[in-house]
């Protein structure tokens, strides 16, 4: 007898709790189902990614900002942050879109936080200017999710990088283009410190090359993953 009125005690309580959240559920559409929404994206999102977000409006007027939040980060990768803010007759929400830091084979984006995001999420105006890398892992996404590939990222200097074209093959041989004298390729690691002091070495080694007049057909390649060396070798024909 006793377990049965506990159990109902139970059952009454839960009742009773389901109810007060269907209350506040039901409070919370209503004090907004007539107000307007605004949304602004950021300009970093490409037009059809805009489109779906400003598409999103019923939702987030339906439920509370974090699960909204929550909704856009899970559903659009290249989204960074979404900021809500309630006025008496306005719910106003600002999309702020990830930062590209890296352009890898045309189609797919890593972000400044380290996301990978499909090309096609971006404005593409806005990855005129980002550093390219060309990829010829097996398998990309395992390698740009590599513990390896993501310290590299962090490590190499932006500026280095929008002088050069980048071939990553692997951790251990990554390739650096000059792009106003693709004759002259410097090969280098993940693991290395990637400091000034190593890209000026490069350079002074090079225009020491051609002011000594050293000639080949096939260009130079500047290996620079020995300790306290750089190892300077003709190029192969299509390297």
């Amino acid at each position: 007898m006793q377990r049965r009125q506990r159990r109902m005690r139970m059952i009454i309580m839960a009742s009773g709790l389901l109810s007060m959240l269907l209350m506040v559920y039901a409070g919370y559409t209503s004090l907004f189902a007539h107000r307007a929404c605004i949304i602004s994206v950021d300009v970093r999102c490409s037009q059809r990614v805009q489109n779906a977000l400003q598409a999103t409006a019923s939702r987030a007027l339906s439920c509370p900002p974090l699960v909204y939040s929550a909704y856009i980060k899970e559903t659009f990768l290249g989204v960074d942050d979404v900021c809500v803010y309630h006025y008496p007759d306005t719910v106003f929400i600002e999309i702020i879109a990830s930062i590209p830091r890296f352009l890898v084979n045309e189609d797919t984006v890593v972000t400044a936080d380290s996301r990978i995001v499909p090309a096609a999420a971006f404005n593409p105006d806005c990855l005129l200017h980002v550093p390219s890398i060309q990829m010829h892992a097996a398998d990309v996404h395992a390698e740009l999710a590599s513990p390896a590939f993501l310290s590299w990222a962090k490590r190499v200097p932006i500026t280095f990088l929008k002088t050069h074209v980048v071939s990553w093959y692997n951790h251990v041989e990554i390739r650096f283009y000059d792009k106003q004298d693709a004759s002259f390729v410097l090969v280098a690691d993940a693991y290395m410190p990637y400091d000034k002091n190593m890209f000026a070495q490069c350079r002074g080694f090079k225009e020491r090359v051609c002011a000594e007049g050293k000639k080949s057909k096939t260009g130079w390649v500047a290996d620079m993953r020995f300790a306290q060396q750089v190892v300077l070798y003709p190029g192969a024909k299509g390297a």
